[in-house]
């Protein structure tokens, strides 16, 4: 995802030790000046933490819970993805019973045009 100056992956220890750290140290000391506060929100952020936020980003968009999954180095087909983000999925799940909603309407008028049919029969 994040190649080297080579072209080549980062070991976990190298990509910690060469990039984020020197990264975290930057954004929280800009943080403190900008803002004149003593503790920045950077501080003892994780690059886990920064996983999660593509998760929940992907999740927000309404991405495909196994095509997020996989992203993120998951091999359950989204299962993982879905316990860990799935009340971002909102819109979705209004989505779905919108759908629901729609069918059951659908239904409903079939079996009354069938009902009124079958009572114009019975009246002939």
């Amino acid at each position: 995802m994040f190649p080297t100056v080579t072209g080549k992956a980062w070991t976990r220890s190298g990509f910690r030790e060469r990039v984020w750290v020197d990264a975290i140290e930057a954004a929280s000391k800009h943080d403190r000046e900008e803002n004149g506060i003593a503790a920045s929100v950077y501080e003892g952020f994780t690059f886990h933490l920064l996983r999660h936020t593509a998760g929940s980003l992907m999740a927000l968009a309404g991405m495909d819970p196994a095509a997020a999954s996989e992203r993120l180095g998951h091999t359950d087909g989204g299962a993982l993805f879905l316990r860990r983000y799935r009340h971002l999925y909102e819109g979705e799940k209004r989505t779905q019973a919108k759908k629901l909603g729609q069918l059951v309407d659908r239904e409903r008028k079939r079996f009354e045009d069938a009902q009124r049919k079958a009572n114009r029969l019975a009246d002939t």
